[in-house]
């Protein structure tokens, strides 16, 4: 007998993507747009299983799952759940309301959604689901599993093993074939996705740019409506990109999204620099739509970042916010030993404090413009000092950005991502050059 799978999502493109997947899979399927038309759907149609996004406008999803275990005869109804991975508290609320497995909605494609639901569904194929994700117990309803992946990464050259870092998890994440597709992918599907997502990019980009510009242009009263707007877009990007298998524009939309999000609940949170990390973001956006047509691999070794700072409690805050982003970090509290591993070690991007024992953080960067390894590496400072006068000296000394203290961590997350792609994909310029020159 065909099983009936709803689909609760706000966007109609995501959610099409989806229903035509699961379609294939020979599912019936159903889509709700918003959480009271999906309950309500719910207690009427009773489901064999629900796809659902968290991040719903009104009733949201961790709200919408409440209502639904609540009610006996739906507190085994295997729910797949979509979340962000910087929203790290919706993801254990999530799992606490009774979710069946969570997924990163920035790096899942629709594979591995329909394989969750064969696994939920169906004793038989649990066990080879619950491999395939790299779950740690087999997601029969009711046993919550946030789908997870990580790898070793050797160290760095010159790093003593102490000052190597561990990779943060990571989940859902994407590995890319040699043709730019998730690995495993429905290929002529996902070829299909891609060509509709290079095609509408343009137009999508423009709508963005067109956003924010009125965003950043609007005084206080008038921003938040139209923060809204573009966090409506950026969480529409988010899932089309995801879906389509652009891994990196994916993954900046996921972060930004998580970042608009934010702000939009907690206003007083919009600061000079937070509006400045807006705009980095769209044009960040606008660079990684330019390469959609040609997406490079991404590159064998995973960025390095160091943080440079000497008060512990700032360098965990750094390093929490790095690890939403999935960066490997080297965290150092002496800028004396950080100059020694950065003349045998390139990084991709390094924060630093400014007011350290020794040496402070605008001596160290100017050190750093006249080596080899780091003179173009981006540098942002990290510090309690947000005057005019230190933000005109951390420009004089080579810095490329300032965020003052106290920081969101979602906006350092977002501002590191912001660097490290750019970096990328200028490296991915450079190689084509060379390549043509050759």
């Amino acid at each position: 007998m065909m099983k009936t799978i709803l689909i609760i999502e706000d966007d109609p493109i995501v959610g099409s993507v989806y229903r035509s997947k699961l379609e294939q899979e020979g599912f019936a399927v159903e889509i709700a747009v918003d959480g009271p038309t999906g309950l309500r759907r719910i207690e009427e149609l009773h489901p064999d299983g629900v796809l659902l996004d968290l991040l719903l406008p009104g009733m949201n999803g961790i709200h919408l799952l409440k209502k639904i275990r609540s009610q006996k005869q739906f507190r085994q109804l295997p729910v797949i759940v979509f979340s962000n991975a910087y929203v790290m508290n919706m993801v254990q609320d999530a799992i606490e309301a009774g979710a069946t497995v969570v997924f990163n909605k920035a790096a899942t494609t629709p594979r591995e959604i329909a394989e969750a639901l064969h696994g939920a569904l169906s004793p038989l194929e649990a066990a080879e689901f619950a491999t395939r994700v790299g779950a740690a117990q087999v997601p029969a309803a009711g046993n919550p599993v946030f789908a997870d992946s990580s790898a070793e990464v050797p160290p760095p050259a010159g790093l003593s093993p102490e000052l190597t870092p561990v990779p943060p998890s990571v989940s859902g994440q994407n590995h890319a074939s040699g043709d730019g597709l998730p690995a495993g992918a429905d290929k002529s599907g996902q070829f299909k996705l891609r060509e509709a997502f290079v095609n509408d990019a343009p137009q999508v980009l423009a709508d963005l740019r067109g956003a924010c510009h009125v965003f950043l242009k609007s005084d206080e009263e008038a921003r938040l409506p139209h923060m809204l707007g573009m966090y409506r877009r950026v969480h529409s990007l988010t899932g089309n990109a995801a879906a389509a298998g652009f891994g990196k524009v994916a993954s900046m939309a996921g972060a930004f999204e998580a970042l608009l999000k934010e702000l939009q609940e907690r206003p007083r949170n919009i600061t000079a620099s937070s509006l400045r990390t807006v705009a980095h973001a769209v044009d960040c956006l606008g660079e990684l739509f330019e390469q959609t047509n040609s997406q490079p691999a991404d590159p064998s070794a995973p960025p390095l970042v160091l943080v440079v700072d000497d008060d512990v409690i700032s360098r965990r805050a750094l390093g929490a916010a790095l690890e939403r982003a999935k960066l490997k970090a080297i965290h150092l509290d002496d800028p004396g030993a950080a100059y020694k591993v950065c003349a045998e070690n390139r990084f991709d991007l390094i924060f630093l404090d400014v007011d350290m024992p020794g040496m402070n953080g605008f001596e160290l960067c100017e050190k750093l413009r006249k080596s080899a390894a780091n003179k173009t590496t981006p540098v942002v400072f990290v510090t309690n000092l947000t005057d005019f006068e230190s933000r005109a000296l951390s420009a004089l000394s080579g810095g490329n950005d300032l965020i003052g203290k106290p920081f969101l961590l979602t906006e350092l997350a977002v501002k590191a991502l912001t660097y490290v792609l750019k970096g990328q994909m200028n490296s991915s310029r450079r190689g084509a050059i060379a390549a043509q020159a050759a």
